[in-house]
């Protein structure tokens, strides 16, 4: 039997089966302490269904990683959208309350707008997939912002804003 050709750490591929039960170990008590938060209650039923639920996310994130596919990593844009985004939630709350209250107060409806963004995500690789499908995500997480479509052949996106006056000149960016 002829013996393996020897990656070079550069390479990817599947990591070995030290690295995956470190991994998952790892994930455990993150995941359980979001499981505890979101339930908000310590009965013991609850905390056996907490346990199950982190095991089976934790096997299932080690799964794909096993494949050697999760290799992404998110690149300088992506964390300065990462960053700013719990202010832009939180200011753009303050915007969409704004906007619903003084429109309830005049009895007239908010006339939002459709606008188009440059994406910086052309082309059909799956790195530039990943970069629009972050960018759905993200950009529709404020309140006043949704994204509608990123289109990869113009590398643009449509977004619409409810209240068009506070959305101007910004970008999901």
């Amino acid at each position: 039997m002829p013996p393996k050709p020897q990656r070079s750490r550069s390479e990817p591929g599947p990591p070995s089966i030290a690295r995956l039960l470190a991994g998952w170990a790892g994930w455990l008590l993150p995941l359980y302490g979001v499981w505890l938060v979101y339930v908000g209650t310590t009965a013991w039923l609850e905390l056996v269904a907490g346990a199950c639920a982190v095991a089976i996310a934790a096997t299932a994130h080690q799964a794909v990683r096993r494949t050697g596919v999760g290799g992404q990593r998110l690149d300088r844009r992506t964390l300065t959208l990462l960053v700013r985004l719990p202010w832009r939630i939180v200011e753009e709350f303050a915007v969409v309350l704004w906007t619903l209250v003084s429109a309830a107060a005049s009895r007239e409806r908010p006339h939002g707008r459709l606008r188009t963004l440059r994406a910086d995500a052309t082309g059909l690789t799956p790195s530039a997939a990943g970069r629009r499908a972050t960018l759905t995500i993200l950009g529709g997480a404020a309140p006043n912002t949704y994204v509608v479509d990123v289109d990869p052949e113009t590398d643009t996106m449509l977004v619409h804003d409810l209240d068009a006056a506070h959305a101007k000149g910004r970008g999901v960016e």
